[in-house]
């Protein structure tokens, strides 16, 4: 059956079942990444909507560091954050 269903795809494309099996293996792999880099376009995606919604929001980006608990400590408290903001 496998045989049967890999000589109907290569027949029409004038390929050997050898050179069939690589271009599936290859089409596979393409489509692997392809959906990697769908995921990662969907995270952006979400991220930029968070950003945008921050910014509409009117949250600066002082507050924003200074605001969100999940930067460590040695960051969120970090004297030189205030010194390089200034800077800008």
């Amino acid at each position: 059956m496998v045989k049967e269903k890999l000589e109907a795809y290569a027949k029409p494309r004038s390929l050997s079942l050898a050179a069939a099996i690589n271009r599936l293996l290859e089409e596979r792999r393409i489509l692997e990444e392809l959906v990697e880099i769908k995921r990662l376009l969907e995270e952006q995606n979400r991220l930029l909507a968070e950003i945008k919604s921050l910014l509409y929001s009117g949250h600066t980006e002082s507050s924003v560091v200074s605001e969100t608990p999940e930067l460590p400590s040695w960051v969120r408290d970090n004297p030189w954050l205030k010194i390089l903001e200034n800077k800008r």
